[in-house]
C-alpha cells in the first residue's frame, strides 16, 4: 500500500537533529472492493414445488416484509 517514502534529516546543531518522514499512501481499489463482498449466502425456502408459480423475486419480497 505505501508508495513512497522519505525522510529528511535537519541538524540543528551538533547535539539535536530532527528526522522529518513524508509517506505518500495510494490505496489498492482491488483489495478493497475484494474485501468488501460479502462471502456468505441467505437461502430462503418455500414449500411451493413449482418455479413457474411464484419468482424468487416474490419471495425475497414477501419475506422482507414480513
Amino acid at each position: 500500500m505505501r508508495d513512497s517514502l522519505e525522510i529528511k534529516e535537519k541538524k540543528f546543531n551538533k547535539q539535536s537533529i530532527v528526522y522529518h518522514h513524508q509517506i505518500e499512501i495510494k490505496p489498492r481499489v482491488s483489495e478493497i472492493e475484494r474485501r468488501t463482498v460479502p462471502y456468505g449466502r441467505f437461502i430462503l425456502a418455500t414449500n411451493i414445488e413449482s418455479s413457474s408459480e411464484v419468482q424468487n423475486s416474490e419471495i425475497l419480497w414477501n419475506y422482507k416484509n414480513q
